[in-house]
């Protein structure tokens, strides 16, 4: 995104929130406000409403007394006279005074006279029954005959609500006794609330408290009155608000809600202004940004941008020579001038950078010696023409394709990668080193190696020596002397036999270490020839001295402990795995037995060792082999999976290249898909050395491969306390490839091993049948349980604690390969394993 675009997206964001936010201050001040003076204006009314309806009540309050401190009333009490009634009580009076009822009620509460009347009909009713039964429940109206003042209010009767007054009946002159009460009362109809709305200028509407049906917002409303809050304001639509008041009968319970509404102008007066504001900010503002980003963009912006340009026009021609330009003394002009101090600094360094790479070209060139820079991964990314003359290869075949250990042999493989680990992260493997190099050719060569790091990078510099014709003068040197001490030998021994004829063909010529110990004191009584050549010491040092004297098992007290706890149980001890340090510090193993034997009546112990040193190195190195297999393995799958999500990478990184807005980064696009390639073409190589490799077939016997093998097998054999047996019959030659053959009948033979207990016999065989060569090995184990057999052969299934699972899934590798085919036999006694060549269908014939 462009400085430009920021800019605006900034500015618009900031304006509009600044916007919002005195749109929201202005709205809750003025909302505020236009609302409370809303509230007061119906309150107003609200208060108007109640007034003119306690006017009302008052102004009958005020005709009931006349009435009642008159003398004509005060004798008609008494004396009940027709005249007073038709001169006083009749229609026209009851419709000037707009009463409904008038009543005249004795000292003893007996009503002497009462009169009814429908104003809107304009003719006399009776007296209510329900008035008459308020009377006699509600004593409070005529009760007051013995006060001056009358009382006035509200009751609540089944015909509706109506406003009453009661007043002594006492002379014009308000002297008494009084004789009565008179009772005089108006209904709150509805056309007494049509008079009064006319008369305060306002709507109004009566409710009773406990009946709201009428007004669903009453019953809102009702929620909120009471003797302390007697009046309540609240909206009942956005074109209306209301009003109510709680009036109280006489009794001062609640009687009466009294509801005024009145149109919303001040609310929708207030609304509009926030229109008008609303409208006059975004105008303000919109003006303001428009302004304020013209000015940006001739003062900041559009020299920035020309200031970019240049510097990416010097980036693209890769000039530094030229220069930018930029008028003015701001800090643009400042910024413009350190770019160009940069630039004349670049370009003098781009000097210096130029000759030094000369000078260093120079010397790696004719240096005489093969030198190579390793990068990251052990990528070789550069080489010397000695280089070219060693490995056979041309700088544009090696240089960013290959890898280091692409020329190394594979027995020194591991110990390379581990070098070179700890050279770039550590720093701390040795500096010069000697390995085995593979050319063109694939001729092994042996190198003298000086390695060192790049100071602040991982890179690393190799300098390689053949020294291959110094390697073989030092074989012949060091096989000449073996001849010369295999002669000493013979002499030696001819020697030997001739004065100790019968002890050495019992003791001394024995090819395994034998040593007699007094069982008393533990200390060698006579030990033969070989156990002296393989602890490295002589006679005298050995004889009268314990094993604990010569440091012999030194860091092996446990593995003693277990052994004498053995011999003491059993009296003997049987094929005892043993590690034995020599004078020099060499260590050897040895599979150890023993036995009690009495040697002129005394107690000792003779032992008998084998030096399996061989026999262990041999393990160790088929266990190796069995994990690089699985490590190329896995290499395979995860090359794989790291090859599937670069191409996804690779395909996105061409569709962005084709867009015309990325014009600008195409460089860098296609650097990143040439890198990505480069990655690739790594991967591919590195997938072919874990994929199968072709078979190196060569014509030979399977018998001789089988004899060959013979000495391991056996050793093996009597390591674990198992016999071994072969029949070889006359069968023709094979074109084989003699290691994947060898592995092949090791892993069918140690499988058969380990399937059998101690003592038990393995048989190999060989013969033709059916014009087939056939080898067969045979094991006196328990058998392949039938629920497995399907699995045999599966990667990474196996029945044992400690396998890998992988050594028959190479087994019928290597068979496939060979075009051969591969079965079994198992039962309760024993497994055949059968491997059946075809020497029409051999690889090199297909």
């Amino acid at each position: 995104m462009t400085l430009r675009k920021k800019t605006i997206i900034i500015f618009g964001i900031t304006l509009i929130c600044l916007i919002i936010i005195l749109f929201i201050i202005s709205k809750c001040i003025l909302s505020a406000s236009f609302a409370n003076l809303e509230k007061q204006s119906i309150t107003v009314n609200v208060e108007r409403a109640r007034d003119a309806l306690l006017n009302n009540i008052d102004t009958l309050n005020r005709q009931a007394g006349d009435w009642a401190q008159w003398n004509d009333t005060y004798e008609f009490v008494n004396d009940l006279n027709e005249e007073y009634i038709k001169m006083n009580l009749t229609n026209n009076t009851f419709i000037a005074l707009k009463l409904n009822l008038i009543l005249y009620i004795n000292s003893s509460g007996r009503i002497v006279y009462g009169k009814g009347f429908d104003l809107e009909n304009e003719n006399e009713t009776p007296v209510p029954d329900s008035l008459v039964d308020h009377l006699n429940n509600y004593d409070f109206l005529f009760n007051n005959k013995n006060q001056k003042d009358g009382a006035a209010g509200i009751i609540l009767l089944p015909e509706g609500p109506m406003l009453i007054a009661s007043w002594p009946i006492l002379t014009s002159e308000r002297s008494g006794p009084a004789r009565g009460v008179l009772i005089m009362g108006r209904y709150l109809d509805s056309s007494e609330i049509n008079r009064l709305s006319e008369t305060a200028h306002l709507s109004l509407a009566v409710c009773q408290f406990n009946d709201v049906r009428i007004f669903p917002d009453i019953q809102t409303a009702s929620s909120f009155l009471s003797e302390e809050s007697p009046a309540f304001v609240q909206p009942v639509s956005p074109d209306s608000i209301a009003g109510y008041a709680l009036l109280n009968d006489i009794y001062g319970s609640p009687a009466l809600i009294l509801r005024t509404d009145m149109s919303r102008e001040i609310y929708k007066q207030g609304r509009t202004s926030m229109q008008y504001l609303i409208l006059s900010l975004l105008l303000i503002g919109l003006v303001f940004g428009v302004v304020t980003l013209l000015l940006l963009e001739k003062v900041v912006l559009c020299r920035l941008a020309r200031l970019s340009a240049n510097v990416l026009d010097i980036s693209t021609s890769g000039d530094l020579a030229c220069r930018v330009s930029m008028t003015g003394g701001d800090e643009l002009s400042t910024l413009a001038g350190q770019i160009n101090q940069m630039l004349s600094s670049l370009e003098r360094s781009q000097y210096k950078l130029q000759e030094s790479e000369d000078n260093y070209r120079t010397i790696f060139e004719n240096t005489g010696t093969a030198i190579l820079i390793i990068g990251e991964k052990k990528v070789i990314s550069l080489v010397n023409t000695e280089f070219e003359k060693l490995s056979g290869y041309t700088k544009e075949e090696v240089e960013n394709k290959k890898k280091i250990t692409d020329f190394v042999a594979k027995d020194d493989l591991d110990r390379i990668n581990d070098y070179y680990n700890r050279r770039v992260y550590k720093n701390i493997a040795p500096r010069n080193y000697e390995f085995q190099f593979f050319d063109k050719q694939e001729n092994i060569k042996d190198i003298y190696t000086t390695v060192a790091v790049i100071p602040r990078t991982n890179k690393i510099v190799v300098a390689l020596l053949d020294i291959t014709d110094r390697k073989r003068v030092e074989e012949r040197y060091r096989n000449l002397a073996k001849k010369l001490r295999n002669l000493a030998k013979r002499l030696r021994e001819v020697d030997l036999y001739q004065s100790e004829e019968r002890f050495q063909k019992i003791f001394h010529n024995s090819p395994d270490l034998i040593a007699i110990l007094r069982a008393e004191d533990n200390r060698f009584v006579e030990v033969n020839q070989r156990f002296l050549d393989v602890v490295e010491y002589s006679r005298e040092e050995v004889l009268g001295h314990k094993p604990e004297d010569l440091d012999f098992l030194s860091g092996q007290d446990n593995v003693i402990e277990s052994a004498i706890i053995e011999f003491k149980e059993k009296g003997e001890l049987q094929n005892f795995d043993l590690k034995v340090k020599t004078k020099s510090g060499k260590t050897v193993n040895l599979l150890l037995s023993a036995e009690r034997i009495n040697l002129n009546g005394e107690n000792c112990r003779i032992v008998m060792m084998k030096d399996i040193t061989k026999e262990k190195k041999m393990e160790a190195e088929m266990a190796r082999l069995d994990r690089l297999n699985l490590i190329g393995e896995m290499a395979a799958g995860i090359g794989h999976e790291v090859r599937n999500p670069m191409t996804t990478v690779r395909g996105f990184l061409q569709l962005l290249d084709r867009k015309i807005e990325y014009d600008k980064h195409k460089e860098y696009f296609n650097l990143m898909i040439s890198e990505l390639d480069r990655a690739n073409s790594i991967i591919t190589e590195f997938l072919s050395m874990a994929k199968d490799k072709p078979v190196d077939l060569k014509s030979q016997n399977l018998n001789q491969l089988l004899q060959t093998l013979f000495p391991l097998i056996q050793a093996d054999a009597m390591n674990s306390d198992k016999y071994i047996e072969m029949e070889l019959a006359e069968i023709p030659d094979l074109l084989l490839d003699e290691k994947e053959v060898r592995q092949l009948i090791l892993n069918l033979v140690h499988n058969g091993y380990q399937a059998m207990s101690n003592g038990k016999t393995l048989k190999i065989k060989t013969y033709t049948e059916d014009g087939e060569v056939v080898l067969a090995v045979e094991d006196q184990g328990c058998g392949i349980p039938n629920d497995i057999a399907d699995k045999i052969g599966t990667p990474f299934f196996t029945t044992k604690d400690h396998g890998t699972g992988l050594g028959l899934s190479v087994c019928y590798s290597i068979v496939a390969r060979h075009n051969a085919k591969i079965f079994f036999k198992t039962s309760s006694t024993g497994t055949t394993f059968f491997v059946r060549f075809d020497p029409a269908l051999s690889p090199l014939q297909k």
